[in-house]
């Protein structure tokens, strides 16, 4: 499984993504409970702009296991991508609210907020960054 991981991803690298998608299929076949998986399909679709479908594989990697940051994370690009900056934000904060500690997320949702022109909640997410 581990080869056909590295393949997975070298196709994703070289932005064959038709081939990476195949590839992270194949292995959710022979192990359907890896959110892991889910995750890295879910940005092979938001690379190549199909939406629901990453929507799907991200939802699909959080009802495995909601407790993965990043996929919440790639989730709120997807939202962000469709024009969704509220869902963007319900994400992200999700996301903080499993590890209020994690800096990537703080400042992911402050580039959102700033997006929405919430200057002073993304100084403040700002400044938790800096501080921790």
């Amino acid at each position: 499984m581990e080869k056909s991981i590295k393949k997975a991803l070298e196709h994703f690298e070289k932005e064959e993504y038709h081939s990476a998608i195949k590839e992270f299929e194949s292995l959710l076949e022979e192990t359907p409970d890896n959110p892991y998986l889910y995750n890295n399909l879910g940005t092979v679709y938001y690379k190549i702009g199909k939406w629901d479908k990453a929507i799907e594989s991200y939802k699909k990697a959080i009802e495995i296991d909601s407790n993965i940051t990043e996929v919440y994370e790639n989730l709120a690009d997807v939202y962000l991508a469709e024009g969704k900056t509220l869902e963007a934000l319900e994400e992200l904060q999700k996301a903080i609210s499993i590890n209020p500690l994690n800096s990537d997320s703080r400042y992911h949702y402050a580039k959102v907020l700033l997006q929405d022109y919430r200057f002073d909640d993304a100084v403040d997410q700002l400044e938790e960054v800096v501080n921790m």
